[in-house]
């Protein structure tokens, strides 16, 4: 991956962060409607105009532009050598386990499972999982002097792996370690890393493109224009064979997470066009509030999303208690105030982990 700077250059992106807070935001909406709502996780094609929406939010827009955003900051980071990325990829990998004790524990416990059950809920394979991974991976090319176009194909070529390999038949502890790379029996496998590791390297990849350009608006204009087109054959195509692309979305028979590679073109298209009208928005009309407010949601994703997991997870523990439920369109403003809430906790967050850090450090130069 190339590393040679730009003079002038900014170290981040403004609308790769409008492309997270645009991520983060449908990602709080997706989970309320999936654990609040009731809705089966294998529900039939949504109907209604707030479940399309829902579902098209949380699947093919949110979950990609994550991805792509982060293999972007791969490129963008001040931290870029191979034990940095190495460190990373361990830390989140770590973080991911704990965050499923955190959001999923109570909530398991409070549907009886046995001890051998809430073991396994927390071995679920998620968005974090897939991240550490990838870092590690990258971590690992970086070492070996991959460039943009080694890291694309390789990725490439773990998809279509995985589309050849399919669902591995195994399930149980094994089936847990075997989902961090492929789909398996296991029902929480939804993010492997030979399956979705494609939409981080093509972030690297793009990022890598950014770095090195002067001409961004024309970048930017082709992007649009590759995405335009991919999103229209592939739709025209569905149309003609009778293929419903409500397959794509986010709960039909989990079928948005074992993607084809027309699943993965369609959906690319919308990535690469929403991240192009990100970039021709911001610089039609520059608002610097709105670029703070987008920074501040593109440096601290991270935390965002562990927190609001954290209340998601466990509220649905009460759910599943009482049996009650809420109707699906009160997930969008539900979404957007959790989103607010969790926001405004993430300067307390970070000064009490400061704190911490302090006290430890004040501790050990105690001895």
């Amino acid at each position: 991956m190339e590393s040679s700077t730009v003079e002038k250059k900014p170290r981040y992106l403004t609308e790769v962060d409008l492309l997270k807070f645009i991520a983060i935001a449908g990602m709080v909406i997706i989970h309320i409607y999936e654990n609040w709502t009731g809705t089966s996780e294998v529900s039939p094609y949504p109907t209604t105009a707030v479940d399309v929406f829902i579902q098209f939010l949380g699947g093919p827009v949110c979950a990609p532009l994550f991805m792509l955003a982060c293999g972007i900051g791969v490129i963008y980071t001040r931290s870029n050598r191979p034990i940095d990325y190495l460190n990373r990829g361990l830390i989140l990998l770590v973080t991911a386990y704990i965050l499923s004790f955190l959001r999923s524990y109570v909530a398991a416990a409070a549907e009886g499972l046995s001890n051998d059950q809430l073991l396994l809920e927390l071995l679920n394979v998620d968005i974090l999982h897939l991240a550490g991974l990838a870092f590690i991976l990258i971590g690992i090319l970086r070492a070996l002097r991959c460039n943009r176009w080694h890291v694309l194909i390789l990725a490439i070529a773990m998809f279509a792996i995985s589309n050849l390999v399919g669902i591995v038949p195994v399930d149980g502890l094994t089936g847990y370690v075997v989902g961090l790379f492929f789909f398996t029996q296991c029902g929480d496998v939804c993010f492997p890393l030979f399956e979705w590791f494609i939409y981080i390297a093509v972030g690297v990849f793009l990022g890598s493109y950014l770095r090195g350009s002067t001409d961004h608006p024309r970048m930017y204009k082709g992007l649009f224009v590759l995405g335009l087109l991919m999103f229209v054959i592939v739709t025209i195509e569905s149309l003609v064979t009778g293929f419903d692309l409500r397959d794509f979305f986010t709960l039909y028979a989990n079928r948005f997470y074992q993607q084809s590679f027309l699943a993965l073109a369609w959906i690319l298209g919308i990535v690469f066009m929403c991240m192009s009208a990100a970039y021709f928005a911001l610089s039609a009309h520059p608002r610097p509030r709105f670029d703070s407010l987008c920074h501040f949601f593109g440096k601290n994703l991270n935390r965002i999303y562990i927190m609001q997991w954290i209340i998601v997870g466990n509220v649905s523990a009460v759910i599943a208690y009482s049996g009650v439920t809420i109707a699906p369109i009160l997930a969008i403003p539900l979404g957007i105030l959790l989103l607010a809430g969790v926001s405004l906790l993430v300067p307390t967050y970070i000064k009490g982990v400061e704190f911490l850090r302090s006290r430890v450090s004040e501790n050990t130069g105690s001895f």
